[in-house]
């Protein structure tokens, strides 16, 4: 199956192959995302329950969504299918683990401030 990008034409795919390993801004601004999407994946997969905002659960799912898109784009720049693979594999677990969640029990703890109009 060949993937069909979205949000980078197939002409801004092969133009920015060729900055893979140069001493460019591009080459290195690619080479920061490897060096993290790397670091991150090295963590193992984790996909929480629900959480309060702001909480573990909550970053954590932020950081899964932002390291998939990430990981999308290397796997099309690089080619190196571990970036595709790990995309797929936190999917799944996603999928997985969707159908048992229960419904979101939001803990209020900002409440908001009421004012009274009487003095």
């Amino acid at each position: 199956m060949t993937p069909q990008p979205i949000l980078l034409s197939q002409e801004e795919i092969e133009q920015l192959r060729k900055e893979v390993g140069r001493p460019t801004l591009m080459g290195k601004s690619i080479a920061k995302h490897i060096a993290e999407v790397d670091a991150y994946m090295a963590l193992g997969l984790d996909v929480p329950g629900h959480g309060e905002a702001g909480g573990y659960e909550h970053n954590r799912h932020k950081q899964n969504y932002t390291y998939m898109n990430i990981a999308g784009r290397l796997f099309l720049i690089t080619q190196e299918e571990k970036y595709a693979t790990f995309v797929k594999d936190l999917l799944n677990w996603y999928a997985d683990k969707y159908l048992t969640l229960d419904y979101q029990v939001q803990k209020n703890t900002n409440l908001p401030v009421v004012y009274s109009t009487r003095f």
